[in-house]
């Protein structure tokens, strides 16, 4: 299995609320509020993308024509990043 630690979560206990693929990435949305980046066959985490602490994650998508991955918080706001550019 897959252990989240960092910042938001020194424990490394954390529950999954929503999960999306496309191709090796895996997208998690987690109950510390953080949106983490997997590779899908390997399971190494990839990045971890910061959410507010106000208002953390609590659902992800990753667009099937484009390379946008998007995440909605609990305060009902979406963010959305471009693949490409999360390894720059």
């Amino acid at each position: 299995g897959v252990h989240f630690g960092g910042l938001r979560n020194p424990d490394r206990k954390a529950f999954v609320f929503s999960i999306a693929a496309r191709g090796r990435i895996l997208s998690a949305a987690l109950s510390d509020g953080s949106l983490r980046l997997l590779d899908s066959e390997t399971l190494q985490e990839l990045a971890t993308l910061c959410v507010s602490n106000e208002a953390p994650a609590l659902a992800t998508a990753i667009s099937p024509t484009s390379p946008l991955l998007a995440c909605s918080d609990r305060a009902g706001g979406v963010l959305l990043w471009d693949l490409r550019q999360l390894g720059r």
